[in-house]
């Protein structure tokens, strides 16, 4: 393995994961993020402290639910270690109306070694994944400017439409030595980085280039310029935060995570240590235009529109976004982002949906830059596939050293085939879970009046 050079570009959860397995698998691993994008950049992150740790990231006050599947992944990596002393697992859960009636619980498991839920801060995962990391495979300043795969050459700076054939106007492109032309002509492939700002980026070669750079993933949208347009609104918004309540707060009980369905919002809560609980909310719009969803809206900042549809809402729910930083709540639009059409599994099928965006040659994506659905992050089950993703283009990448695979595109599109099917599942039951919340709280177009919570 110490002869493929794997280039990964998105130093998120998922891309600190491949990262860290494929370094243990014996690959060399060069990890590149991007400042401009704090949820994927190792870029943004603080030097550590005098006490030789890192600070959190201001702007990532989120937390990770991480179940069994991508724990026994992170436990194999020697990751969990860290974690148990960071989170806390959950025994309970359970959905319930607004009213206090009981809709569905259920008993996780309760093994002291590994659980089968665990709630943690998001920063605190990613630094336990870059702590393990050799200083030479974190490339903590660099930031990705483009990449070169195949017969495309791509700058971000650029339209994806403009995407340049290689060899044909490199020169206007970016300076690119001969040598590297040479290697991308061989199959090899490229990445242009910035190692401090002002300087001029240079090329950095490699065998594979991994693409886990977030939901708006800048390699997917170059390398399926024609499919991957601009997304779509789903009809609900999202929120996510984390804040500190103190030990002892009868409405967030310790090792229980909590749903609350209510007409129009979905409410959810667990905690990750003593005394901080995340929390995540999700709110059907349905079809509305955009001027009447602002009318409806009425509020101007993130959490100042959240509070607003949690007006009368029980279970302190109020509250604990109140106390909830206002830079550190997180709102997103739920979003469908096109994706290329996908070949039938077997002969004469019918076409089926996207739910995986693959790659091109000797490049793959990976976590959400792959499969992109914001409607299934309330739970993070989009974090839990990447980390799976990671180790299983780790074990298809190690077949080919042995010979499996007769070369590395094939073994990548042997990894694509087979995490599609699992993915597609998972991302289909959340959806249609998405779909039951949104029934049950009838989407209706106007806002709930006060006092009429289920």
């Amino acid at each position: 393995p110490k002869s493929i050079k794997v280039l990964v570009s998105g130093a998120g959860v998922g891309g600190l994961t491949a990262a860290l397995a494929l370094q243990r698998a014996g690959f060399r691993v060069r990890l590149f993020g991007d400042p401009r994008s704090s949820t994927t950049a190792l870029g943004a992150l603080p030097a550590p402290g005098s006490d030789g740790k890192s600070q959190h990231w201001a702007d990532l006050n989120v937390g990770v639910m991480l179940w069994g599947s991508a724990l026994r992944t992170l436990d194999r990596l020697g990751v969990t270690v860290n974690l148990h002393t960071m989170g806390l697992p959950v025994h309970t859960m359970g959905v319930s109306s607004a009213s206090g009636r009981q809709l569905y619980k259920v008993d996780l498991g309760k093994g002291t070694s590994l659980p089968d839920l665990l709630c943690v801060h998001r920063s605190d995962l990613v630094e336990s994944l870059a702590r393990l990391l050799p200083q030479d495979v974190l490339q903590r300043n660099a930031t990705v400017r483009g990449f070169a795969v195949a017969d495309r050459v791509a700058l971000y700076s650029m339209p994806p439409q403009q995407a340049s054939r290689v060899p044909d106007h490199i020169a206007q492109l970016a300076p690119m030595p001969d040598r590297v032309a040479e290697q991308l002509q061989a199959g090899r492939v490229a990445l242009s980085v910035q190692r401090e700002h002002g300087q001029e980026p240079q090329w950095v070669t490699g065998d594979v280039l991994v693409g886990a750079d977030g939901t708006d993933s800048v390699i997917r949208r170059f390398l399926w310029p024609q499919h991957c347009l601009a997304p779509s609104p789903t009809g609900f918004n999202v929120w996510r935060g984390v804040a500190d309540v103190g030990v002892n707060h009868p409405s967030f009980p310790p090792l229980e995570a909590r749903e609350v369905w209510a007409p129009g919002l979905r409410w959810g809560t667990a905690r990750i240590d003593p005394r901080r609980v995340l929390w995540y909310a999700q709110e059907f719009h349905g079809p509305l235009p955009p001027v009447l969803r602002r009318l409806r809206v009425g509020a101007a900042t993130p959490r100042s529109r959240l509070l607003l549809a949690l007006r009368d809402f029980p279970n302190d729910a109020a509250s604990l976004v109140e106390s909830t930083p206002e830079h550190s709540c997180h709102a997103e639009p739920g979003q469908s982002f096109p994706l290329p059409p996908r070949p039938p599994r077997r002969l004469l099928s019918l076409p089926r949906p996207a739910s995986w965006a693959g790659g091109v040659g000797a490049s793959t994506l990976m976590g959400t830059a792959a499969h992109p659905a914001t409607h299934f992050g309330l739970l993070n089950q989009d974090n839990c596939m990447a980390i799976e993703d990671a180790e299983f283009l780790t074990t298809m990448l190690r077949l080919h050293v042995l010979g499996y695979f007769a070369d590395i595109p094939s073994a990548l599109r042997a990894y694509e085939y087979r995490r599609e099917e699992r993915v597609s599942g998972i991302v289909g039951d959340a959806l249609i879970i998405s779909r039951m919340v949104g029934a049950f709280s009838g989407q209706s177009l106007l806002a709930t009046p006060p006092g009429k919570w289920l």
